[in-house]
């Protein structure tokens, strides 16, 4: 997958045919060089970082809290524009955001897959600046009342910043992330009583 998305990056640089693609190891990214003519473009794969966390709530009203709508509700500082011109959320809408956190910039994202029955929603979040974010967001109803929140990222630098930016978003990193909403998770929760 992560070399079909380099793959598609560098087809969209005007890289075509006959290229060499070389992968090497370097902490915890992933380095791909291609060539061709003499011209050598190199990027970063970020590996995909994982965590889960379990809230005390059912899954149905905690997926149902990552639409674009309902992240208002619990995520500070969250607003988006619609740009399809639904609240409800499907496969392929597409809405834009502010800056809002993880020295974000404007962004655009595309719901990739949106399935409410399964508990899951795939995201592309594109900020033309610096990255390409992959999102997974999975909940497992554990019982009535307690459910496993499964977040993935996958990041894609398109920019010496954003290049800088994947090489410092780590496990750690990503833990923090899904600690600080898991955080949000709960206080809303506790408010709503």
């Amino acid at each position: 997958m992560k070399m079909a998305i380099v793959l598609c990056v560098f087809a969209v640089l005007g890289i075509g045919s006959a290229l060499v693609l070389h992968f090497q190891d370097k902490t915890n990214s992933r380095y791909a060089t291609l060539t061709k003519n003499s011209k050598t473009i190199s990027a970063v794969v970020q590996t995909e970082q994982t965590a889960s966390f379990i809230i005390k709530q059912p899954a149905a009203a905690i997926f149902s809290l990552f639409t674009a709508e309902d992240e208002k509700k619990w995520f500070p500082n969250w607003d988006y524009i619609n740009l399809t011109g639904r609240k409800d959320m499907r496969e392929n809408d597409v809405f834009m955001t502010l800056p809002h956190g993880h020295g974000s910039n404007n962004s655009i994202w595309i719901v990739k897959a949106y399935d409410p029955d399964q508990y899951l929603l795939k995201l592309i979040r594109v900020d033309p600046v610096d990255r390409l974010a992959f999102y997974k967001i999975k909940c497992t109803e554990l019982s009535k009342t307690n459910t496993r929140v499964e977040l993935s990222i996958s990041y894609l630098p398109l920019s010496d910043k954003g290049e800088g930016f994947v090489m410092d978003y780590d496990e750690g990193t990503h833990s923090t992330i899904a600690d600080h909403w898991k955080t949000l998770l709960e206080d809303y929760f506790a408010q709503r009583g």
